[in-house]
């Protein structure tokens, strides 16, 4: 079974939108959430074996060099 989850940002394997996981269902099937090119709201079920977690990258902490420079 997947790791996708109610909350989790996903998008289809195949490229699109970035959307949100409202809600999931024992079947295998993912309700999702997002907004179109203009603004309104779309939702929609998806198998989960089409979907992939997005993952937000993770800033890089500002690295001090031996003088109190921040790079």
């Amino acid at each position: 079974m997947s790791d996708i989850k109610v909350g989790d940002v996903v998008q289809l394997k195949s490229g699109g939108s970035l959307m949100t996981v409202s809600e999931v269902n024992d079947a295998g099937w993912s309700e999702c959430t997002w907004f179109d090119k203009d603004g309104v709201v779309k939702k929609h079920y998806f198998l989960m074996v089409t979907l992939q977690k997005h993952e937000t990258p993770k800033p890089n902490k500002p690295r001090t060099l031996t003088h109190g420079v921040q790079l």
